[in-house]
């Protein structure tokens, strides 16, 4: 039987699941060949939108600190500023983030609190400087003792500008391929339990590596939901969530039409010997009749 190319194997996992068990008898190397591939595709089209999405969020960003931050110089190892203080840069509910490099502010809400020599981390309401519920980070873990700076608006577009699509490109391609090189992979092993399920109630016959290589084949589907959820700029909030709903939910609808393709065939009857995929199982011929001699 010859091998379908990597572009068959990818058309019958994203539309024809109930064909995927003429890919159980794959070897290890090509399932995992596919693994890393469709993966790697998935990076290569949807990286430049979330580089995109990425600069457009920094700009927006820095466009309202702009607004809200005041000049702040930082020379000979300290913060000052020529705002009246203490000023409340950023309010939300319970947290803060107060700039006060008098040192005249001792406590606020849970929050940050910027200092001359440092930056003080609240983390529960009403609680002193030095308290159990603050830790102070020195300047020194984020300058050395002769760097000197100025954090005004004009710093603000300067970082802006500095920052381009392009240099977004390359970290965000590793870390979103390392990020769903480990996500596929959890995948593969908590839906082995359902997909096992699957194996024993419809009777299909599978081995445990058998059905890892159908919840390889279902991947594909459901990263082309999320591909699609990001390409149209859905990456947050109750979309975010619905996206991951229907990828869970295709994919486990895929891998019972595979599993239930199998089950009703007969289950595997027979295993591949040779080759990259296995020949459909063979009905045994009817026996000879009765009035027939048998040779």
């Amino acid at each position: 039987m010859k091998e379908t190319g990597f572009f068959g194997k990818l058309g019958i996992a994203l539309f024809k699941p109930s064909d995927y068990r003429r890919f159980v008898h794959l070897s290890t190397g090509k399932v995992i060949g596919f693994f890393l591939a469709i993966i790697l595709i998935f990076c290569i089209i949807a990286v430049p939108r979330l580089a995109y999405n990425t600069k457009r969020n920094i700009t927006k960003l820095l466009g309202f600190l702009k607004g809200k931050v005041p000049t702040i110089v930082l020379e000979n190892r300290q913060f000052s500023s020529d705002v009246r203080q203490p000023y409340e840069i950023f309010k939300r509910n319970n947290y803060s983030i107060v700039l006060d490099t008098t040192g005249a502010t001792r406590e606020i809400n849970e929050g940050i609190l910027i200092q001359n020599d440092g930056i003080v981390l609240f983390s529960k309401p009403s609680k002193t400087v030095g308290g159990e519920e603050s830790v102070k980070l020195p300047l020194s873990l984020f300058f050395d003792n002769t760097a000197a700076f100025r954090l005004d608006n004009a710093a603000f577009d300067a970082f802006d500008n500095s920052i381009t699509v392009r240099k977004l490109l390359v970290p965000i391609f590793i870390s979103v391929f390392i990020g769903y090189l480990t996500v596929g992979f959890l995948w593969l092993f908590f839906a082995s339990i359902p997909a096992w399920i699957f194996n024993r109630t419809l009777k299909a016959n599978l081995s445990y590596g058998q059905v890892l290589t159908l919840e390889v084949f279902a991947l594909a589907p459901a990263l082309a939901i999320k591909l699609i959820f990001v390409l149209l700029g859905v990456n947050f909030s109750n979309s975010f969530r619905i996206a991951q709903g229907l990828m869970i939910l295709v994919y486990m609808i895929y891998l019972w039409i595979a599993i239930k393709k199998i089950g009703t065939g007969g289950g595997l009857l027979v295993t591949a010997t040779s080759g990259p995929e296995a020949a459909l199982p063979t009905v045994p011929s009817a026996p000879p009749d009765s009035s027939e001699p048998v040779e």
